[in-house]
């Protein structure tokens, strides 16, 4: 793998996020609740209708009677005063979970121009962390605006949380990298009202489905979040779905629940 080569700005952020990408995997062996669930929501998902025609506007059609959950910092007492809303829904369909996520960026940007780069260290991310109840492993899947990929693979949390120190950023990762062309991603891009859109197909092998195939009933664990480059030089901000009590991504017992819902039932927004 080979980065992009940066400007002495990206360099510096580079460095920022570095340590502060393993401030995010870290801290979870270390708490006494790691067995306690700490967000109880649980968000119904509904069946999807897949548009024939894969246009924002048809997507959004589709996506249309899907709870909207919205990201936050639940690990602060008050937002970043360059904090931007942002939102994800799910839909599923017997062979893939499906999600949309809509941003609001008042400076759309990311350099790389390749996959299985950790592009979030440079430029504005989107990230799904996603995994079904029972397991302890998990994906971590990042898309950029304009639709380049990183996908991850951890066994679980703590072996995030013990990652070599001594290691670059770049081969910290490599182990667990996923090159799965059965991810498919697809984003959309709108200045006019300064948003960008991201379409994720995740397969139901990925979540552990039922003989392959997903199924009413099914639970699985989440955390949308993103990174947000797009204000003063050097700042970033970063927003994530679930209760957090600290800033770290991995602690999959501070992440809500995704319930598949029948495909007849009406849907409610979350149950607590």
């Amino acid at each position: 793998m080979v980065f992009l080569k940066m400007s002495a700005r990206f360099q510096l952020v580079a460095v920022f996020l570095g340590i502060t990408t393993f401030l995010l995997m870290g801290g979870c062996r270390h708490s006494s609740e790691t067995s306690m669930k700490t967000d109880l929501r649980i968000f119904q998902v509904p069946s999807l209708s897949v548009p024939s025609i894969q246009t924002l506007e048809k997507w959004e059609e589709a996506f249309a009677p899907s709870p909207r959950i919205a990201l936050a910092q639940h690990w602060q007492d008050s937002i970043d005063p360059g904090f931007q809303p942002a939102s994800i829904r799910f839909g599923w369909t017997p062979d893939a979970l499906y999600v949309f996520a809509e941003i609001s960026d008042t400076s759309i940007h990311n350099p790389i121009r390749e996959n299985h780069v950790p592009s979030f260290l440079v430029g504005d991310v989107f990230e799904l962390f996603i995994t079904h109840t029972h397991n302890e492993g998990y994906h971590e899947i990042h898309v950029t605006p304009q639709n380049h990929v990183l996908q991850l693979e951890f066994p679980d949390a703590e072996t995030a949380d013990n990652l070599d120190h001594s290691l670059s950023l770049q081969e910290k990762i490599d182990p667990f990298l996923v090159d799965d062309t059965t991810i498919w991603t697809r984003t959309f891009i709108d200045e006019d009202v300064d948003k960008w859109y991201v379409v994720m197909r995740v397969p139901a092998p990925w979540l552990g489905g039922e003989k392959g195939q997903l199924i009413p009933g099914q639970e699985f664990r989440f955390l949308g979040a993103r990174y947000d480059h797009a204000h003063a030089p050097d700042t970033i901000v970063l927003s994530a779905t679930a209760y957090l009590t600290k800033l770290r991504f991995h602690c999959l017992h501070e992440w809500a629940t995704l319930k598949l819902a029948e495909p007849s039932s009406p849907l409610s927004h979350a149950s607590q």
